[in-house]
């Protein structure tokens, strides 16, 4: 079973949660940042399972998608978040 979600984020928070609030076998869970003026995403997985899980990263100032995903149960209270930096805060002033 897949679900997928779109969501408006307001900039100036820098931070999306994904909570998980039911046991759930195999997660996979993908940021896409193209088009949004995103220069640096700060993937955190908080997941309350056995395993490591495996985060995929672009490399800086590449507008692919960010994902964290792993295999096995993942237990209720945990989740996942991502941190950004915007291109406009890096520049000189």
């Amino acid at each position: 079973m897949s679900y997928s979600y779109t969501t408006l984020v307001e900039p100036r928070g820098h931070a999306l949660w994904i909570d998980i609030d039911k046991p759930t076998n195999g997660l996979s869970v993908e940021f896409n940042h193209t088009n949004t003026g995103i220069e640096h995403i700060t993937p955190l997985d908080f997941l309350t399972n056995p395993g490591t899980p495996l985060i995929r990263r672009s490399q800086p100032g590449a507008a692919a998608p960010i994902s964290i995903s792993t295999d096995g149960w993942v237990h209720p209270k945990s989740g996942v978040a991502f941190t950004w930096t915007l291109t406009s805060e890096l520049t000189s002033r």
